[in-house]
């Protein structure tokens, strides 16, 4: 269950060669460089644009990803190192726009998954992943649930497998704006969080009821509102139970 809460809370750093216009056309501003300092040192993602389309990434590991869209929508990315494709992810949409299929494949272990997407009527999205191998992915890993605010920000994500474990993260925003705003079609993509505004705070509860961990942000925005250094607090709990495990995190932002 760690592994999965751990996976999601990553998710976001996964929206990671050509000449790029990095303008952004006066749409607003876009993300240029994401910076992450913590004790085990420091990351980076760098970001390339065409336009307001998100061209590629390059971040302080040595990967390159690629975006391909159709028309405003990103229908794939492809992760290279070393010029070697490692990873990829395929994108479907139904007539409305919405992704309803998100497949991926790691070329390194040879491993799929997908994720299915249902909307429904009360402004959440249903999901199920299923685990397999490049050619076929039927095998049911767990499903959920995202919960969305009147402007399509994650206010909660549950994730839950019958007989066996369940988890509910809920965020509380303050309507700032998140570095990811303006890449077009970021919005579209169900498990991205932070497409609109950015989280003050983030709680986990678990299948017993108890608070898994907890997450707090101390966030510095620039004169437009869009933030540009966070301090990230994380409280992790073992058992629900005891003191917790505080770690902690500098995220910082610069913009094209």
């Amino acid at each position: 269950m760690k592994k999965i809460i751990v996976l999601f809370c990553i998710s976001l750093m996964l929206l990671s060669c050509s000449n790029s216009d990095n303008s952004g056309g006066g749409i607003g501003p876009l993300i240029k460089r994401e910076t992450v300092s913590t004790n085990g040192g420091v990351y980076t993602i760098d970001y390339f644009y065409n336009s307001n389309k998100l061209d590629h990434t390059v971040d302080s590991n040595g990967y390159t990803t690629n975006y391909i869209y159709q028309g405003n929508l990103i229908i794939n990315s492809k992760r290279y190192l070393s010029g070697n494709l490692v990873k990829e992810i395929q994108y479907s949409y139904n007539n409305s726009q919405r992704c309803v299929n998100e497949l991926s494949l790691d070329y390194q272990s040879n491993a799929g998954s997908k994720y299915t997407y249902t909307y429904n009527n009360d402004n959440t999205i249903s999901f199920v992943l299923y685990n397999g191998d490049l050619n076929a992915q039927n095998n049911f890993y767990y499903g959920g649930k995202i919960h969305l605010n009147s402007i399509g920000d994650q206010i909660s994500f549950e994730i839950y497998n019958p007989g066996y474990y369940s988890t509910l993260i809920n965020s509380v925003y303050d309507y700032k704006n998140s570095p990811y705003k303006n890449i077009l079609g970021y919005n579209k993509l169900p498990l991205m969080r932070y497409t609109y505004s950015y989280a003050l705070s983030e709680t986990a509860i678990d299948y017993t009821n108890t608070v898994a961990y907890s997450v707090n942000h101390a966030i510095t925005y620039n004169s437009l509102n869009y933030a540009i250094h966070d301090v990230e607090t994380v409280n992790q709990y073992n058992n629900g139970g005891g003191s917790p495990t505080v770690t902690s995190a500098i995220l910082d932002y610069t913009y094209w």
